[in-house]
């Protein structure tokens, strides 16, 4: 899943709206592809994770389409300008929370992955070696943190605009034995979200042609929430 590392840092200064901050260390939004895992034990979830205030994700068609086609293009490696050449999507998702509706009105995706640099480095690093198992790709590059000058322009974009950053997103693209459809969140995305506010879209593409999205409050897989268009 994608990390959100710097919230102790960027968003105090901006004194930006982030729904949902306590005041808490924030982590940029991260992902990446795994192997089998054990699931997560019971207490772990009461000990880490908040209660949503919301119960619906609301997605208009044209916001998924954007998050769809942002994974289809990395998947495919079509890039834009900026981007590195990595079979990963990732991005912030913006707009309101009214009673229990949280509706996303922008999908912004990220260009700019900070995983292996200095401190960012350090921290995945380490959240790798705790929460993931071997697969196809090296720990250490595997993961996303967003960029920090990127992360600050998107959330000042969205406080211009009255909106609020309400979620993320990320792809998972490679099957498991135990999941074939890879469309729920593992142990490392739930540890990097806990506290964070925010709820998490899983984008499953193991099957390109039949993209499943689905939504958890702080990628805690005991926390589903209602997916509507």
């Amino acid at each position: 899943m994608m990390h959100l590392l710097v919230r102790q840092t960027i968003v105090p200064t901006a004194k930006v709206k982030i729904h949902g901050d306590t005041g808490k260390r924030w982590r940029p939004p991260v992902g990446e592809q795994r192997g089998h895992e054990p699931a997560l034990p019971a207490n772990n979830h009461a000990r880490m994770t908040t209660r949503c205030p919301y119960t619906t994700v609301l997605l208009p068609e044209p916001c998924r389409a954007a998050i769809v086609e942002h994974c289809r293009r990395k998947l495919a490696l079509e890039l834009h300008r900026g981007e590195l050449a990595e079979r990963k999507a990732y991005g912030l998702l913006a707009g309101t929370v009214d009673g229990g509706i949280a509706e996303v009105v922008h999908v912004e995706p990220l260009r700019k992955n900070a995983r292996g640099h200095g401190h960012f480095k350090r921290v995945m690093d380490a959240a790798m070696n705790a929460h993931a198992v071997a697969s196809e790709t090296p720990l250490d590059r595997r993961g996303w943190v967003a960029d920090p000058r990127e992360l600050f322009d998107a959330l000042r974009a969205f406080q211009a605009r009255g909106w609020q950053l309400i979620g993320t997103y990320h792809m998972h693209r490679v099957a498991w034995e135990h999941d074939p459809l890879r469309d729920t969140p593992t142990r490392l995305d739930h540890h990097l979200a806990a506290g964070s506010g925010l709820f998490v879209c899983i984008v499953s593409m193991v099957d390109p042609t039949h993209p499943r999205l689905r939504v958890f409050y702080e990628a805690d897989p005991g926390q589903e929430l209602s997916l509507r268009s």
